[in-house]
């Protein structure tokens, strides 16, 4: 898998504004490190949506387990509903 390159260089910001800008060093960074959270802040990963899909994945199972069990309690409930009329009928 290949290296993905950062989305936004401070170090190349921080730069920036100290040569081309005036900024001093401490103030530099502080504007790069809020600039990187403002535009990497609310950015999803790969890994995000992998443990998120992972999680939905698991409650889709779930629910599927739930309603499958459901299912078969009301198919042996009528099953056990049914036998019983038949065999009342063919007693009396």
């Amino acid at each position: 898998m290949a290296t993905q390159a950062p989305l936004f260089d401070t170090h190349r910001t921080i730069e920036h504004l100290m040569t081309s800008g005036g900024f001093e060093k401490k103030q530099a960074e502080a504007i790069a490190e809020a600039l990187d959270t403002a535009l990497t802040g609310g950015i999803v990963t790969k890994a995000d949506l992998k443990a998120e899909i992972s999680s939905l994945e698991n409650r889709l199972t779930i629910r599927m387990g739930v309603v499958v069990a459901f299912g078969v309690g009301l198919i042996g409930g009528f099953i056990a509903y049914a036998t019983s009329l038949i065999l009342s009928a063919t007693a009396g």
